[in-house]
């Protein structure tokens, strides 16, 4: 048989028996897996185990009986045997077996192209188009639109793979029109595509399958499609790899890019080639020039332009934003990276050598008040996208916009700069600009210049006069888990005078206590374990969960909380030498506080017992109740015990050291 083949023929048997075979006497086969993947031996209707009926109405010993057995081959080619015995008058069965020999030619499975028609070669990202692809059956079987062995049009190079055309994880281009088509005729595929998002230059691949069995074969289906992004009509080729400058130096570099947008540059008129820049003051740029006269879609264009490097060796970049009149051809800035090094000084050697060698080392172990407090925390702030928007960022003096420690913008007191999250990065808006970068904003100000989102509404229900947005330190823009966070980093000392957990007039001591046990907390999340693992932040300023933190505001409003911070530098609370948590909580109704076990199960904190805490026995209980209680330490503090007694009455067994 030939692949995928119905076929009937004729069984002869003699009966050389000595009994009469009747109309009900028929062949069976014994099951054979092997050869019933590759033919299958059609049943009678009326009983599951014959492959034919004799077709006479009866056999004499001595005559000759005929069989017809209906053969389906499948797609497989091979060769392989059956073996058949007749069951005499439907019950008598004998030990001899027939052996029916099969063989099934071997498929062909090939096709040539006989066209390939898609409506649009070139289109706008989002855009619906649709293709025809024709090809003539060249093998030995038929290709079928359904049943056991359907033909589609499937993606390939490699197979199956997701096509950015197709909607979803779709790769199959279309399935056949034609309900069969035989072997010399044309096989026609009509489907519809979506350009995607994302601009360039596209290579289709597509191949026909036969599904649940294999692909057919012949020369490689392709089609080419421009896809164009009014957003994305520009694409960075390459750039000058003269890169390093000496100070103050001047050269002509260029930058390379491909129009992949649908309308031509020109060096001057109507649609002529604009580059703006941004870059560091200290940077000198001539204008950048279009150096061909027109560039047409899908060619390359050279933009030259002089730059003059600062006196101060660094890293610098430009930042490239092509246009043609008011549009922006891209969201994502190019940039162009160049470094300034050093000079290079002789030293000259002289015989008149000063002999250290009996200097004495004035150089100390021990640490100053101003070196305490200074190490760097990061706590995310409770800024929200979905209910402030986009943050908008500005400053009380000078500051600076960095992305990946290169410098972006240097601005002056009440500039403000927007950052959007984007699905290609972030888009950084200043000045009425807007330029798309894959790295996050971070914002650092001057020395003594404090930072303010503006856009941020953070105002305490005893006075909505007051707004809690503006921060000492750097400010961080970053996508996490698909949300913009603001994030605050700064030096542990300016974070203590932002800590709300007590009020200005509260008794010094308890000030103090706070203190302490603020910078502990903090101390141990930043140096023994993570409150937030895999997070780019050591804590937050949710009360509920870190520490309530407010910022430069409260700083402002609570100059006893700066005082007593400044008092207690670097002291924290240990046990056994080691920084421990210390959680506190407002107040409880007289009675004890937890335990860590009770309340959290911890094992490994045995400062954290219960302790009675008489002093608020008019109040009520108000919080987790371990560790510190706010209302006993006010209490005592006002009846004259000193932090250090409110810190070690609760919590068992500490000391308090200057780390």
């Amino acid at each position: 048989l030939d692949p995928d083949q119905s076929m009937s023929f004729e069984l002869q048997l003699k009966n050389i028996g000595q009994e009469t075979w009747g109309a009900d006497t028929y062949l069976v086969a014994n099951k054979n897996s092997n050869a019933e993947t590759l033919v299958h031996l059609v049943k009678n209707e009326d009983n599951d185990q014959s492959i034919s009926y004799i077709n006479e109405e009866s056999i004499a010993p001595g005559n000759i009986a005929t069989f017809t057995i209906t053969a389906e081959s499948m797609m497989r080619g091979g060769f392989e045997s059956f073996e058949v015995t007749p069951i005499f008058n439907g019950t008598k069965k004998t030990s001899h077996y027939l052996n029916l020999p099969v063989y099934v030619s071997a498929p062909t499975l090939t096709y040539d192209i006989v066209d390939i028609d898609i409506e649009e070669e070139r289109v706008e990202s989002g855009d619906e188009f649709a293709g025809q692809i024709t090809l003539l059956n060249t093998g030995n079987v038929n290709w079928y639109q359904e049943g056991n062995y359907p033909l589609s049009l499937g993606t390939a190079s490699p197979n199956d793979r997701e096509s950015s055309f197709l909607s979803g994880d779709a790769n199959r281009f279309a399935n056949l029109e034609e309900e069969i088509v035989e072997p010399g005729e044309n096989a026609t595929f009509n489907f519809d595509l979506t350009a995607p998002q994302e601009a360039g230059y596209y290579t289709e691949y597509a191949a026909p399958v036969i599904e649940g069995f294999t692909w057919l074969e012949g020369d490689a289906i392709l089609f080419e499609v421009v896809v164009y992004n009014r957003d994305v009509q520009a694409v960075y080729v390459d750039s000058s790899d003269d890169t390093e400058f000496s100070p103050g130096e001047q050269k002509e570099v260029w930058i390379e890019i491909e129009n992949t947008g649908y309308l031509t540059w020109e060096q001057s008129g109507d649609n002529q080639l604009n580059v703006g820049t941004i870059k560091h003051g200290s940077i000198g740029v001539t204008t950048p020039v279009l150096v061909e006269e027109e560039v047409e879609p899908e060619e390359i264009g050279t933009v030259t332009f002089n730059v003059t490097a600062p006196d101060e060796a660094g890293s610098y970049t430009i930042y490239l934003r092509p246009r043609l009149g008011k549009q922006n051809l891209v969201q994502q800035s190019f940039y162009f990276k160049f470094t300034v090094t050093e000079e290079e000084t002789t030293s000259t050697d002289t015989s008149d050598t000063t002999d250290t060698s009996d200097a004495t080392d004035t150089t100390t172990s021990t640490q100053t008040s101003s070196d305490l407090d200074q190490e760097t925390i990061r706590v995310k702030l409770s800024y929200e996208e979905s209910v402030f928007g986009s943050p908008i960022i500005t400053a009380d003096g000078g500051f600076e916009v960095y992305l990946d420690d290169q410098l972006m913008f240097d601005l002056e007191a009440g500039d403000e700069v927007e950052v959007r999250n984007r699905d290609q990065g972030y888009q950084v808006i200043y000045d009425a600009y807007a330029w798309v970068v894959e790295d996050y904003p971070r914002f650092v100000p001057d020395d003594d210049v404090i930072l303010e989102i503006t856009t941020y509404e953070n105002r305490p229900t005893w006075n909505t006069a007051l707004n809690d947005n503006q921060f000492r330190g750097t400010l961080e823009v970053r996508e996490v888990e698909d949300e913009l966070v603001v994030i605050n980093e700064l030096p542990m000392e300016m974070y203590l005078r932002g800590i709300a957990e007590s009020m200005n007039s509260d008794p010094t001591e308890k000030v103090k206590t706070m203190a302490i046990v603020a910078r502990t907390y903090a101390r141990y999340y930043l140096t023994e374990e993570e409150k937030f693992p895999g997070m780019p932040y050591h804590l937050d300023d949710d009360p509920d969960v870190s520490q309530k933190y407010l910022g430069y505001g409260f700083e402002e409003r609570a100059p006893n909380i700066v005082e007593a911070t400044a008092d207690t530098a670097g002291m924290v609370v240990t046990y056994d030498g080691e920084i421990i948590k210390t959680p506190y909580f407002s107040s409880t109704d007289g009675t004890e506080t937890r335990s860590a076990e009770d309340v959290w199960g911890w094992t490994h904190t045995p400062y954290l017992v219960s302790v009675p805490d008489p002093l608020c026995e008019a109040g009520a209980f108000s919080g987790h109740g371990v560790g510190l209680s706010g209302c006993g330490a006010e209490i005592a503090a006002e009846q004259g015990s000193t932090y250090e007694e409110i810190i070690k009455y609760y919590y068992t067994g500490v000391e308090i050291e200057v780390k």
